[in-house]
C-alpha cells in the first residue's frame, strides 16, 4: 500500500480519539493509561500514512514520549494499588486519620480545618499485619488539649507551652507517657499540650491571626516549645491529603506572608486558579497526583514558604505573650536533602534551637529503640528522654528567662 496521504477515513480518526479519551477521563477507573494508549494508536495510524518521512518521523517520536508517559502512569496505578492493599492490611483506629469528618477525636473548625474534640477520651489501636504498633487510651481536656501530669500546688502561674502535631500530641502513647507529661513532673510545672495530629505550623499561624489561639486565663506562658518535623514542610505548602481543610498561605507579589483561604478552596492545588483548571484536566492522573499533588520531593519555594510561617508565628505570639521565649526541638534524624537545609535554617528562627540528635546521637542507627513498632512516631522512651533534656535546658539557661 502506496502512502503518499491520509485515507479518507483518518480524517475522523483525531475527533473519534478525541471524544474517546473525554469520556475515559470522565468515566474509567484508569483513564490516563487508556487515553494515553488511545492517543499512541492514533499517532501510530498518523505516522504510517504519513506522506513525508519528517511528518513520519514527527508522529514517532510523539508516540514514544507518550509511551514513556504510559509506563510512568501504569507504574503509578500498580503503586496506588499496592498501598491500598498494604492500608487494608492494617487496622487503624479512625484518629490515625486526623481530618476525617467521621473521626470522633477531631472536629472540624473554621480557619484550622480541625482541632481535637474537648473532653475526649477513648482508646486507639494500630496492627499492622499481625504485629500490635499500640494499645493506648487518649485523654483530652475542655479546651481539646491532651491531659498530662497535674503540677503539686505551687504558687507559680507560669506554664510551659508545646506546639506542634501528632509527635507533640503523643500519638500512640497513652496520657502519662507523652513528651507533656514528663516535662511537666520534672518541672513542676503546668505544661500545655496544644500538639494536635497532623497539624504544621500554618495551623498555629492561623489560630493566632483569626485570634483562636488559647487566651491562658489559668496561666501565664513562659515558654513555648515547637517541635518541627521533616514533613512540616508539605503540610504548609498544602501537599497533605489528609489536612484538605487547613488554611493557605502564601507570598504576595511584595514578598508578605499572606492567608488566602483553605486549601480545598483552591481545589488541592497550589497554584491558584491556573493551578484548579490543571488539576481539573489531569486530576485522575495517578502518576500527576503522586508528582504535582502528593509529591514528597521538596523544592525552596516550600522551604522559604514553611520558614517564613515561623517566623510570623514566633513573632506573633511574643507580641501576644511578651517576654515568652520561642524554642524549636527538631527531629533532625532525616537524611533528605531538604531535612538537612533544615538543620542549618531553623536555629535563625528560634530563640533556642534543639536537634534531636544532640539529646538522642544514635537515632539514626538505632530507630526500633526510641520509635513505636511498624509506626514513624516516637515511643515513651524518646519523649522521657527529650523531656529530661529540655527539664534541664529550663532550669540552666538565661535564653529562657527566669522560669523558675
Amino acid at each position: 500500500m502506496s502512502r503518499t496521504g491520509y485515507p479518507s477515513w483518518t480524517l475522523v480518526t483525531w475527533p473519534l480519539m478525541l471524544l474517546i479519551s473525554v469520556a475515559l477521563v470522565a468515566f474509567a477507573p484508569y483513564p490516563f493509561v487508556f487515553v494515553l494508549t488511545v492517543l499512541i494508536v492514533a499517532l501510530g495510524i498518523a505516522a504510517f500514512y504519513s506522506p513525508t518521512s519528517g511528518l513520519r518521523a514527527f508522529y514517532i517520536n510523539c508516540a514514544v514520549v507518550l509511551a514513556c508517559f504510559l509506563l510512568l502512569e501504569v507504574y503509578w496505578v500498580n503503586k496506588s494499588s499496592a498501598n491500598t492493599a498494604a492500608k487494608e492490611a492494617e487496622v487503624r483506629s479512625s484518629e490515625l486519620t486526623t481530618a476525617d469528618d467521621k473521626n470522633p477525636l477531631v472536629i472540624r473548625t473554621p480557619y484550622l480545618g480541625y482541632t481535637n474534640t474537648p473532653n475526649y477520651r477513648g482508646e486507639a489501636k494500630k496492627v499492622v499485619g499481625d504485629a500490635e504498633s499500640f494499645t493506648v487510651t487518649y485523654t483530652t481536656d475542655a479546651y481539646g488539649n491532651r491531659s498530662g501530669w497535674s503540677p503539686v500546688q505551687t504558687s507559680d502561674d507560669q506554664c510551659i507551652v508545646l506546639l506542634g502535631c501528632s509527635f507533640t500530641f503523643g500519638l500512640g502513647l497513652n496520657d502519662d507517657e507523652t513528651m507533656a507529661y514528663s516535662l511537666g513532673a520534672l518541672t513542676n510545672k503546668q505544661v500545655v499540650n496544644l500538639g494536635v495530629s497532623g497539624y504544621g505550623p500554618h495551623q498555629m499561624l492561623a489560630a493566632l491571626e483569626f485570634d483562636v489561639f488559647p487566651d491562658y486565663a489559668e496561666c501565664t506562658p513562659s515558654v513555648f516549645i515547637y517541635q518541627a518535623i521533616p514533613d512540616h514542610i508539605r503540610r504548609v505548602a498544602g501537599l497533605a491529603e489528609y489536612d484538605k481543610h487547613g488554611p493557605r498561605y502564601r507570598f504576595t507579589n511584595n514578598g508578605d506572608l499572606e492567608y488566602t483561604g483553605q486549601f480545598s478552596d483552591f481545589a488541592d492545588s497550589t497554584d491558584g486558579e491556573a493551578g484548579n483548571l490543571w488539576t481539573r484536566l489531569f486530576g485522575k492522573s495517578f502518576a500527576y497526583r503522586e508528582y504535582a499533588l502528593n509529591r514528597e520531593w521538596i523544592g525552596d519555594s516550600e522551604i522559604q514558604l514553611y520558614l517564613s510561617v515561623i517566623r510570623q508565628v514566633r513573632q506573633r505570639l511574643q507580641e501576644k505573650f511578651p517576654g515568652t521565649d520561642f524554642v524549636i526541638v527538631y527531629w533532625d534524624d532525616s537524611n533528605k536533602s531538604y531535612a538537612r537545609q533544615l538543620k542549618k535554617e531553623l536555629p535563625l528562627v528560634a530563640d533556642k534551637y534543639i536537634g534531636v540528635t544532640e539529646i538522642l546521637p544514635n537515632i539514626r542507627e538505632t530507630r526500633e529503640i526510641y520509635y513505636l513498632p511498624n509506626d514513624p512516631h516516637p515511643n515513651a522512651l524518646a519523649n522521657k528522654t527529650i523531656a529530661e533534656y529540655i527539664a534541664n535546658v529550663i532550669r540552666s539557661s538565661e535564653a529562657l528567662g527566669d522560669v523558675n
